[in-house]
């Protein structure tokens, strides 16, 4: 394959102007910026919405992903790994856009570029936006349940029939499933079905259900099982849990059945069904693997399919574990880079790997191929983690254990400042800490007294340091000409950092607070699904299943959506 190199925005739009130092690119030229990476011909693109996830999810380009410019550092270095692909940075209006751009710049990112009038202006030009999170994904399997017309039943006939031989087949993550499922049913992950499908249903006769909490995997969890040949009538559960709460239907909570590991007489038909029905990806080898690693002229993404405990006694370093299915759910999340290449570290039987890459051939836009973990040479306890550390002076950090001494004896002197995702602040922050966004610490340093003990803390205190070095940065003490020293001016608080962050907290066993009531407001940077909302639940479920419904309309004649999926190609499936 010819490899086109990469294209520099910088060069063919509109240039800086007094207000930015980065080019500015326009709706239509961004269009065929992604139609060229779309073809995956050695060109790349990665489209990023930097504003905070309920704002992004109210309204953002389908082919966009989420990385919120409060938290931006500390994720771009994994989703984003080559520092020169092409970059463009999306918000409502280029409020957010310059400096986001300008803290890509500080990491080494050098193509960078700003949509000319954001989300606005795109609308304004008549171009569709859609509301809701991970919309591409869930598109895409409406699409797959339309043109391949994927069988679905609802709840209400499977309770008609309590003699009818059925089996119930969950195929979210375990937590989702633990929450709540459908009476009944077993934990099997979505790119796990056809691998233990045989056990679990030895019989050509058993009707198998794949449910879900709505329809996304539940849709392309039936559908794998069908173009596996699985000759048994297999349906989706119409419109999943979230229907069934909507029609009054009791779900079954705290629920631990999970399917075993496969046989061999079910992993030998599983390999034999996948290799013979889902169109053959690219298997490399683990040379042809490193010399992608080293490749500085494309991105690649290395996804080990197995179980987290497989994962977590050795893999390849730099790779991510994630279940194939959550894979298809969120690819923007995890792959947020069109044109990119993904490898699909599987066990020797590459079951999962071939029935994820067969849906990633369907929604488009990546170069697949397939590693057997028996090739690769690991070492244990590898990690697959990108961080960066931000370091910071001694004297402005503080140990969990100093702090609990400095609560004990001055309560009244401390204030703490939690920056941590609001869903980990709800699940346990210390006791008398507030939530807030980076981007308000500035404001929020301006109401406290100066003789109070700031402290700010984020999940493992990365985000809290990188926030004190921005705090730092403003305020070098004009009397001894340092930096965030012990020595105050007398108009600001002593700020410090918890090291290590609540993590730290919570490991030397101090005690926490919880948010148990769930809010009917969203925090400003999550989408919350519909069934985890507060007020009025089912309201939310009806809005969001109708939702899912009409993805199918509304993306039917989106050049943008359809420049990446390949749906001739499902079509023919």
């Amino acid at each position: 394959m010819t490899q086109t190199p990469d294209f520099t925005v910088s060069t063919h739009d509109h240039p800086s102007d007094a207000a930015t130092p980065f080019a500015r690119i326009n709706g239509e030229r961004l269009r065929a910026r992604l139609a060229q990476a779309a073809a995956v011909q050695g060109t790349e693109l990665a489209v990023i919405d930097v504003r905070e996830t309920l704002a992004f999810s109210a309204a953002h380009l389908i082919f966009s992903s989420n990385l919120s410019h409060n938290r931006l550092e500390l994720e771009a270095v994994a989703r984003l790994p080559r520092r020169d692909v092409p970059i463009v940075i999306v918000d409502a209006d280029e409020t957010l856009a310059t400096g986001a751009a300008a803290r890509l710049g500080a990491l080494g990112y050098t193509d960078i570029a700003l949509l000319a009038g954001g989300v606005q202006q795109w609308q304004r030009d008549g171009r569709p936006v859609y509301e809701g999170f991970n919309v591409r994904s869930k598109a895409f399997a409406e699409c797959v349940e339309h043109a391949k017309q994927t069988p679905s039943v609802d709840f209400d006939s499977l309770s008609n029939d309590p003699t009818a031989r059925r089996i119930i087949l969950d195929s979210r993550t375990h937590d989702e499933y633990r929450n709540a499922t459908v009476p009944g049913a077993i934990h099997v992950p979505g790119a796990d079905l056809v691998r233990v499908v045989r056990d679990l249903v030895p019989d050509n006769e058993t009707t198998i259900v794949v449910a879900c909490g709505g329809r996304t995997r539940s849709i392309i969890g039936a559908q794998s099982l069908i173009d596996a040949g699985v000759p048994n009538p297999v349906y989706a559960l119409r419109n999943g849990t979230g229907g069934m709460r909507v029609r009054g239907h009791a779900l079954e909570h705290g629920a631990s059945r999970h399917a075993r590991a496969p046989s061999a007489t079910a992993l030998s038909w599983a390999s034999a069904a996948a290799a013979h029905a889902i169109p053959s990806a690219g298997r490399i080898d683990v040379q042809r693997h490193d010399a992608w690693r080293g490749d500085p002229a494309r991105t690649l993404y290395t996804l080990d399919l197995r179980d987290a405990v497989s994962f977590g006694e050795a893999h390849l370093p730099g790779s991510i574990n994630i279940a194939g299915g959550q894979l298809i759910q969120e690819i923007d999340l995890h792959a947020p880079v069109i044109g990119a290449r993904i490898v699909l570290v599987d066990d020797d039987d590459l079951v999962r790997a071939r029935m994820t890459a067969h849906w990633l051939a369907g929604l488009g836009g990546f170069e697949v191929a397939l590693l057997r973990y028996s090739d690769v040479a690991v070492t244990p306890a590898a990690s697959g983690t990108v961080t960066l550390t931000f370091d910071i002076p001694a004297h402005a950090s503080m140990t969990a254990a100093e702090l609990a001494r400095e609560l004990a004896t001055h309560p009244a002197d401390v204030t703490i400042l939690d920056l941590s995702r609001s869903t980990a602040y709800r699940t346990a922050h210390l006791p008398g800490a507030r939530w807030l966004l980076r981007e308000d610490l500035q404001s929020a340093l301006a109401t406290i007294e100066p003789t109070q003990t700031l402290i700010v803390t984020s999940e493992d205190g990365g985000l809290a340091a990188l926030a004190w070095r921005e705090w730092n940065e403003r305020h070098e003490s004009p009397d001894t000409n340092t930096r965030g020293g012990d020595t105050r001016s007398g108009t600001t608080p002593q700020v410090r950092v918890l090291a290590g962050g609540n993590r730290a907290w919570v490991s030397a066993d101090l005690p926490v607070e919880r948010d148990t009531p769930i809010p009917v407001n969203p925090f400003p940077d999550v989408w919350i699904g519909p069934q985890a909302r507060g007020g009025d639940v089912l309201a939310h479920v009806r809005a969001y299943l109708d939702w899912e419904i009409d993805l199918v309309r509304q993306v039917e004649h989106d050049p943008d959506f359809n420049a990446l999926t390949q749906m001739k190609r499902i079509n023919h499936q």
